[in-house]
C-alpha cells in the first residue's frame, strides 16, 4: 500500500485579510493588551455578541442549562481576550458534556491561537466526528478507558 498523506485542514490566511488571533499577526497587536487590533466592523460585530451574552450575567442564567450557562461564560471570556479563563470554560463544558461540539473547536481555536497546531486538528477533528455522528463510540471509549 502507498503511504497516506494527512492533511491539514487550517487554512492559510493572510494577514491582510480578516484578522486571526495566531502569531502570524503580532505586528498588528494591541500595545495594552497584547491581543490583535481588530478592525472598526469586527470590534462591532464582537460588542454585539458581548451584549447577547451579557444576558448570562443576570437573572437569563436561570432559563439556561447548566451546560448552556457555562458555555456563554466561556464564550465571554474568549470574547474578552482571556483565554486561560475561556480555556478553563469550554473545560468545564466538556466534562459536563463529552459531546459539545462547539467547546471542541472553541478549544481547538484557542489551540491555533497559541501556535498548538497538532493539539488544534485533533479537537476540531473530535468535533468533526461528533457531527458525523459518531458520539456513541467516543462515550464507549471513554467508559472502556475508566474502567480499564
Amino acid at each position: 500500500m502507498g503511504r497516506r498523506r494527512s492533511a491539514c485542514l487550517v487554512p492559510k490566511v493572510r494577514t491582510n485579510q480578516l484578522p486571526v488571533t495566531g502569531p502570524s499577526v503580532m505586528s498588528t497587536t494591541s500595545r495594552l493588551s497584547g491581543q490583535p487590533a481588530l478592525p472598526a466592523e469586527l470590534r462591532a460585530v464582537r460588542d454585539r455578541a458581548l451584549t447577547d451574552l451579557a444576558v448570562i450575567e443576570g437573572e437569563g442564567a436561570a432559563a439556561l442549562g447548566l451546560v448552556d450557562a457555562e458555555f456563554a461564560r466561556a464564550e465571554i471570556a474568549r470574547l474578552r481576550g482571556d483565554r486561560v479563563a475561556a480555556r478553563k470554560g469550554y473545560a468545564e463544558v466538556t466534562r459536563l458534556d463529552r459531546l459539545h461540539a462547539g467547546a471542541l473547536l472553541a478549544m481547538s481555536d484557542l489551540d491555533l491561537a497559541e501556535g498548538k497546531g497538532d493539539a488544534a486538528w485533533h479537537l476540531a477533528m473530535s468535533a468533526i466526528d461528533l457531527h458525523r455522528g459518531f458520539g456513541p463510540a467516543y462515550v464507549a471509549r471513554s467508559a472502556a478507558e475508566s474502567g480499564a
